[in-house]
């Protein structure tokens, strides 16, 4: 048995076993009755702020992709975050979509190594300020009794803000020079591409990971309030940090289990009734496909639009056939057999 599909198997048992445990305590008839009640105009003003994200991502991607040479449009890096949650729907999970989202802009620009070096870099920097804004929210939620966490915190961000000084540090020439022209060299290379990264440009990339994460705590604060979870802003901020960070890590299928218990154990010191926690956190899982299907119409409209074969990015279509993939030179070539 291969090392992909143990780890395949690995994560269903996760999630399988969370979800197991989390119903075995709140009965999913429960569950229902909360969201039976679900204050309907609360949840459609959540959509406005939700569609925004993937706009505010897609700016924050265009100072990366700038800074690499690439004129993608804002537009076009919009089509692609909502294509990933699309696909991401087929696929699920964190690193699937990143790939996904660098495949893309790859056939996008032609340009393999700039486009992966830019992807990565924007996953930092989101990860970066949510973990700073949720030790932030902690320390403004309990008190300063949780103070020695801000240095854990928000070491991530000031590693991001410092990103020129990152692209400047002799390591990534030196690994160049050493791994050679092949295309980890060039990816090396193209992360020393943001040694020309201006602190405005830093401070902007950060402001704008700082206003999609605000949106974000902004649209479970909607769905919290639209099922009655009476808790602050502040605290669903903090809470929401840990979960995204806990869903960041390769130990559930797309989050499965472990948004569910973690809300179940975050909201209960706030006299949260189990069955609406879990609510909430299916809520969530709406929230995801919702963005998915979003994406998965305009992909449909994109794709049926008349000249779409042509476009440049369409290319990517024949993926699932195997006609075309990024070469480790950079450029776009076709696979041999």
């Amino acid at each position: 048995m291969g090392s992909k599909r143990l780890r395949l198997l690995a994560k269903l048992a996760i999630s399988g076993t969370l979800l197991f445990l989390v119903l075995r305590l709140v009965p999913i008839s429960e569950i229902i009755g909360a969201l039976r009640q679900t204050d309907l105009p609360l949840l459609a003003g959540a959509i406005p702020l939700l569609l925004a994200g993937p706009f505010v991502s897609a700016a924050r991607l265009g100072i990366l992709t700038r800074a690499q040479g690439m004129r993608s449009s804002l537009l076009q890096l919009t089509q692609i975050n909502f294509a990933v949650g699309w696909y991401g729907l087929i696929v699920p999970g964190h690193l699937a979509g990143g790939v996904i989202r660098w495949y893309r802009l790859a056939r996008l620009e032609n340009r393999a190594t700039e486009a992966l070096a830019a992807v990565v870099l924007s996953r930092i920097s989101y990860l970066a300020v949510l973990a700073a804004l949720g030790v932030l929210f902690l320390i403004l939620d309990v008190g300063a009794a949780y103070g020695p966490v801000v240095f854990v915190g928000f070491v991530p961000l000031l590693l991001l803000v410092g990103l020129p000084a990152i692209g400047r540090w002799p390591l990534w020439r030196s690994l160049g020079r050493r791994v050679g022209d092949n295309f980890l060299g060039q990816v090396l290379r193209a992360i020393g591409q943001y040694r020309h990264l201006s602190a405005r440009q830093a401070a902007a990339l950060t402001g704008l990971a700082a206003l999609e994460n605000l949106l974000g705590v902004a649209v479970v604060l909607l769905l919290a309030a639209s099922i009655g979870v009476d808790v602050s802003f502040l605290a669903l901020g903090w809470m929401r940090s840990v979960v995204q960070l806990l869903d960041a890590l390769p130990l559930s299928i797309a989050g499965l289990g472990v948004r569910e218990a973690s809300l179940l154990v975050l909201l209960e010191p706030y006299g949260i009734a189990g069955e609406r926690a879990l609510a909430l956190a299916f809520l969530l899982l709406g929230r995801t496909l919702f963005l998915g299907l979003v994406g998965g119409l305009l992909e449909g409209i994109r794709v049926l639009a008349p000249g779409s074969a042509g476009r440049p990015e369409a290319a990517e279509d024949q993926a699932s056939t195997g006609s075309a993939l990024p070469s480790p030179s950079g450029r776009l070539g076709t696979p041999s057999a």
